[in-house]
């Protein structure tokens, strides 16, 4: 019985080495396209280039026509990389997003999630919500406020 848990404890550690030796040898393989330096645990290699994967998990993807953002993967807008928190894609082009409606930055901005002209109004990080300007004037909402157009200290 001691004989025969003896090459049982050989045989599982002779296929363990071999799992490990095979593992390595994958591993050596990407290593050796994309130089030294490359960790299989954070990075993959594509085309001899090394990426980082992407979130938690890990995950490797195709670097031609997906990225990673904000820890998930995402397909390419158009052939280009796009902040998916700020941004949308529709029809291969990359549209500014504020809440769940796109908008146009050039003539607009957003205050969490609510779109509003900057030129009339300012997003407020007291209020989360944008505020009507005094008389063309951003203020304070803690120590000011507005009086007929015209900014006041509130006490």
């Amino acid at each position: 019985m001691k004989s025969t848990f003896t090459k049982l404890t050989i045989a599982a550690t002779l296929g363990l080495a071999l799992a490990l030796t095979l593992s390595c040898k994958k591993d050596s393989k990407q290593a050796a396209e994309c130089d030294e330096g490359f960790s299989s645990e954070t990075q993959f290699c594509f085309k001899s280039k090394i990426y980082e994967r992407c979130g938690r998990e890990g995950i490797e993807y195709n670097p031609e026509t997906q990225f990673c953002g904000y820890d998930k993967i995402h397909d390419k807008c158009g052939g280009k990389e796009y902040n998916s928190e700020t941004e949308s894609c529709s029809d291969g082009k990359i549209s500014a997003v504020c809440g769940e409606k796109t908008y146009n930055p050039s003539e607009e901005d957003c205050c969490y999630g609510t779109i509003y002209n900057p030129s009339t109004h300012f997003c407020s990080d007291i209020s989360f919500d944008s505020v009507d300007k005094c008389g063309g004037k951003e203020y304070n909402l803690e120590t000011q406020i507005c009086d007929n157009g015209e900014v006041k200290n509130s006490q």
